[in-house]
């Protein structure tokens, strides 16, 4: 969609939402997502992953198993369900979250991405989504907040999809920089790789019910679950 509520839609403003949309994606945006590996440090800990190939392997993992079929269902409802049910969707996806790490990380990016995005684009139509997060209706979950923001930024839902995705491809592989099983340039080029990944694990759940979320990493919630008992940790999460 490119018209929005709350967001002005001429040519000038067009471009200039696609930039603050640039924005949204830059893995430097200050919402506390660098904070958070979500069970990858486990892994990356007990050499389960050690190097680049095998972070590759597992973002496409998690891309089709996780990512694509639970986090960007929260997206599309975004776009295309009334907000309570976003709200209720977003509540059932935030207690099928096993660990509790992940749970509170997903609400405290939500949050303060809510915060942010409020203060980048102060006139676009933040108020249902700020009122359902006070009142308790919604975590807010950082997929949800994504999705809301994508949207006044005039995106439709497959390019809000699909960045998340590489969003979230690119978050892991920065954090298997810090933990220095490959360099800056290894994971730009695996990042170029998984962009056609992100298009094709979107497209098998695009045609998907948002509330038939699913999710198929049980490995992934063993390494979120195992993550607060390590001994050190960089992240959060």
């Amino acid at each position: 969609m490119r018209s929005t509520e709350g967001v002005e839609t001429d040519a000038k403003s067009i471009e200039t939402m696609n930039l603050h949309f640039a924005q949204l994606l830059d893995s430097a945006l200050p919402v506390g997502a660098f904070s958070h590996s979500f069970g990858l440090e486990t892994f990356l800990s007990n050499g389960e992953i050690s190097n680049i190939a095998r972070l590759h392997e597992f973002c496409v993992a998690a891309l089709h198993g996780n990512w694509a079929p639970c986090d960007a269902m929260l997206i599309k409802a975004a776009f295309t369900l009334e907000t309570r049910e976003v709200w209720r969707l977003d509540c059932l996806m935030d207690a099928a979250r096993v660990s509790r790490e992940t749970r509170e990380g997903q609400r405290k990016i939500g949050r303060q991405g809510l915060k942010l995005g409020a203060q980048i684009l102060p006139d676009a139509r933040w108020q249902p989504l700020q009122i359902a997060a006070k009142n308790g209706d919604c975590a807010p979950s950082w997929p949800l907040v994504f999705g809301w923001w994508a949207r006044l930024c005039g995106q439709n839902q497959s390019g809000a999809a699909t960045g998340y995705l590489f969003a979230c491809c690119n978050a892991a592989l920065g954090a298997g920089v810090r933990w220095g099983i490959c360099g800056q340039t290894q994971a730009q080029r695996a990042l170029g790789a998984l962009a056609g990944e992100c298009e094709a694990a979107w497209a098998g759940v695009e045609n998907q019910n948002p509330f038939d979320f699913w999710s198929a990493t049980p490995l992934l919630e063993r390494a979120q679950i195992e993550h607060e008992n390590l001994e050190a940790r960089l992240f959060m999460s």
